[in-house]
């Protein structure tokens, strides 16, 4: 019987490829389905893989190209803590390997977006030219972005739900040549990914589609302010960064600016009798399709309402959406394959590269590659 071919790679590549996505010697061991001493062993130069074995940690394991670890010395590549430079980096090593490669997946689209959309585009974009600075008045910054993607009042209590304000402002934004991406992302509730042509944010596909929006808003602030930024799961009520208030003040703004907010406490309370204060809190966030946290928390913030007012409310309205995603998944068992690469990776980037498909500008490999599907699955895709 031969023996199995025996592959020499670089051990610093090893450590790299498994630092990179924060993971153990026993993650990789389990993973890679070998004794952790065979793994450590990689590392220290004292053994190296089959071919076999190489390609499974390559494909299965770090999602790097074989290639990568044919090289002498790892790959010259940005780390999280070089991207999210405001992170302290003991943040940075508790997110998970999945995360990780999720963040890395739309670092990959961000770089798709110039080949799709090209750098003339870019020149319509007066959204990526408005720079901000934290010592603004974040008010009238979101009311100048609101002006500027065209999201009105009327607009916004119009829509059915927060999960159409959601996709119409990712689309108004889109416009703007900002894109928002969606992935399952634990321990985070999106980042965001600054850039000079295309800057994208990221957001969780856990939470429910009012606490998206925030994020979204909170993550554009960090682009406009020319930020890279991943906003942890509890970021949004912790004591954090003067830097972090300003996103959260200017998010609240732009989802619901103050003079609007004012209007319809006063309204709500001249109609409701005390201690109704869910009720409340629920048509506020319901007639401007927003989250009922962050009404909650904009009652905290003007003194109407307790800290611990405001906890119970939080940990009510979490609960409330965690009972309903579980009944519709148990309804329905969830949305499609098709539909939710829709949602995941949005209307202009899909339509976009479909169009450019058409066109003949690029072949169907490479759609597929963008699209991050099989190519078999392009046309059903489509049909949408």
């Amino acid at each position: 019987m031969l023996a199995p071919e025996v592959i020499p790679i670089a051990p610093a590549v090893f450590i790299w490829a498994r630092e990179s996505l924060g993971m153990s010697h026993e993650e990789v061991a389990k993973r890679a389905k070998r004794p952790v001493e065979e793994v450590r062993a990689w590392e220290a130069g004292g053994a190296t893989p089959s071919f076999a074995q190489l390609e499974r940690l390559a494909n299965q394991v770090y999602k790097r190209p074989l290639a990568v670890f044919f090289m002498e010395t790892p790959p010259d590549l940005p780390t999280l803590k070089q991207e999210f430079r405001t992170l302290d980096s003991a943040a940075i090593a508790l997110l998970t390997r999945d995360t990780r490669l999720a963040i890395r997946e739309i670092q990959a689209r961000q770089l798709y977006l110039g080949d799709l959309f090209g750098d003339d585009n870019f020149g319509r974009s007066r959204l990526a030219r408005l720079k901000m600075t934290i010592n603004d008045d974040a008010a009238a910054r979101a009311r100048e972005v609101r002006e500027l993607i065209g999201f009105t009042i009327d607009e916004q209590t119009n829509l059915k739900d927060s999960r159409e304000a959601f996709n119409y402002v990712r689309q108004r934004l889109e416009l703007q040549r900002v894109f928002t991406f969606q992935a399952p992302l634990d321990g985070i509730r999106g980042f965001a990914l600054a850039d000079e042509a295309f800057p994208v944010i990221g957001i969780d596909t856990a939470d429910h589609h009012g606490a998206r929006l925030f994020t979204l808003a909170h993550e554009l602030a960090h682009l406009l302010l020319d930020d890279s930024d991943l906003l942890l799961t509890d970021a949004i009520d912790a004591t954090h960064s003067q830097l972090e208030q300003y996103c959260n003040r200017f998010a609240a703004e732009l989802l619901l600016p103050g003079e609007v907010f004012a209007e319809a406490l006063q309204k709500e309370k001249t109609q409701r009798p005390q201690g109704e204060l869910r009720e409340l809190v629920v048509a506020i966030a319901r007639r401007y399709r927003v989250s009922n946290t962050m009404v909650a928390r904009r009652l905290l913030d003007q003194g109407e309402i307790s800290s611990k007012d405001y906890g119970g409310l939080a940990k009510l309205f979490s609960q409330i959406h965690l009972d309903r995603k579980a009944k519709l998944k148990a309804a329905d068992g969830g949305p499609t394959y098709y539909t939710t690469k829709w949602s995941t990776l949005g209307k202009s980037y899909i339509e976009t590269t479909l169009s450019q498909l058409d066109r003949g500008a690029i072949d169907a490999l490479t759609a597929a590659e963008i699209l991050g599907v099989k190519v078999e699955k392009l046309t059903k895709l489509a049909e949408v």
